[in-house]
Order: C-alpha cells, then sequence, then structure tokens
C-alpha cells in the first residue's frame, strides 16, 4: 500500500511541474543597450495608434504592449521577428510628434530606422484626414 501512495505523489507532483512549465513564456525582456533612432514626424497624435498598426508589420516586429505612462505620450513593448525586444516611444512635442525605436538588446539600426520611416510616412498620410489608404 505504501508503495502505490508513493508512486501517486510522485505522479501528482510531476503533473504539477509540468502544468507550472506549461505557462505563457514571459514578455520581450529590456532593452539592454545600442543608442535608439530618434526622429521627429508631422502628424495627428490621434493617429499614432492606426499608424503604428501598419508600420509594425513593414518593420517585421509586433507590438507586445501599449502603455500611456503620462500624457502626451505612449510606448510600445515590440518583439522583433527574432524574438527580440524593442521600444517605440511617440511623445507630442509642439505641434509634432517626437519618435524613439529601439530594437534588439545591443541594437538594430536598420530595423529601428525603417520602422520609424514607416510610422512617420504613415502619420503625414493620416495628416489631416479622417482616412488614408494603406499604401
Amino acid at each position: 500500500m505504501m508503495y502505490g501512495l508513493r508512486w501517486s505523489t510522485v505522479w501528482v507532483h510531476a503533473a504539477i511541474a509540468w502544468l507550472v512549465g506549461c505557462g505563457s513564456a514571459p514578455g520581450p525582456g529590456p532593452v539592454l543597450g545600442g543608442d535608439p533612432f530618434v526622429a521627429t514626424a508631422a502628424g495627428d497624435w490621434e493617429d499614432v495608434d492606426a499608424a503604428v498598426s501598419l508600420a509594425v508589420g513593414e518593420a517585421e516586429v509586433a507590438v507586445v504592449e501599449r502603455l500611456a505612462p503620462a500624457p502626451g505620450r505612449i510606448e510600445f513593448r515590440l518583439l522583433s521577428a527574432g524574438e527580440e525586444p524593442g521600444l517605440l516611444v511617440v511623445e507630442r512635442r509642439g505641434d509634432g510628434l517626437s519618435l524613439e525605436a529601439r530594437v534588439g538588446r545591443w541594437g538594430r539600426p536598420e530595423t529601428e530606422r525603417r520602422l520609424i520611416e514607416r510610422v512617420a510616412r504613415r502619420l503625414a498620410r493620416l495628416r489631416g484626414v479622417e482616412a488614408a489608404p494603406a499604401r
């Protein structure tokens, strides 16, 4: 009887360990280094989400989380196609918008540049209009 109880306890512990191990993967880690790609863009604040949602696909990154830690500031936590963490920060600055991108633990300048250019281009197309073709 003792033998059966011992094995059932082992199986219960193994099942618990398996279930805990099958939990969701952690989000992207912190971006550790590299200088961010920074630019300014002309655009409407209310178009930021639309511009980013189109631009991330073209830059081969995905938005993992959207945060608005302060008025006039939006942070998009990113994950690259290579599963590297990233961050896109958009801030209101007078009549324009400040864009800052950092992708990869040590920076990926080409991806950062492409992302910022796509966001800025989409913001320019949407500026002052209700809708614009997603070309």
